[in-house]
């Protein structure tokens, strides 16, 4: 199997099963004053041999640090836990291909509200598929310090 993983500010995947991104490719993100980063989505492309087609294929997507350690955030209600998504996809070859083909099938997750991620520090959004992992299926970000506004001049105090 192939996978690729992209990061965007935001997705929307149409009835036809396009993915739609905008703000896509980006591998650098900010902490905004409220403490998290903004808004985001990962996109996963996938193509599957033919004989996983047609059936469902789990797939799990985790926030790891830069050592493979998963990140770990609060929730509302009990002990903290990692940032995972699972899901089941269905990978089919386009109507009308001959026997043999491969499939293809695309996963979307938008994140909204932000996460609270540590500055000056990378991530990875790792995939895993049908219990099966590569290192070429995630994708890196790195987290900046909130951007400060430059001042211009200076306030003095008369002598």
């Amino acid at each position: 199997m192939r996978a690729s993983l992209v990061l965007a500010d935001t997705g929307q995947k149409d009835q036809s099963g396009k993915i739609h991104l905008l703000g896509a490719g980006w591998s650098v993100t900010t902490v905004q004053a409220n403490g998290l980063i903004p808004d985001s989505a990962v996109v996963i492309f996938i193509e599957a041999p033919w004989d996983r087609c047609n059936r469902p294929l789990p797939v799990v997507l985790e926030l790891v640090t830069e050592d493979e350690e998963p990140v770990v955030l609060p929730v509302a209600d009990g002990e903290p836990q990692p940032v995972r998504i699972s899901h089941s996809i269905v990978a089919a070859p386009p109507p009308g291909a001959p026997n043999g083909s491969s499939g293809m099938a695309n996963f979307l997750i938008n994140l909204q509200g932000g996460l609270p991620l540590a500055p000056g520090a990378w991530y990875k959004w790792r995939l895993t598929l049908d219990g099966d992992h590569e290192p070429q299926w995630s994708v890196s970000f790195f987290v900046n310090r909130q951007q400060t506004m430059p001042t211009f001049g200076a306030a003095s105090s008369p002598a």
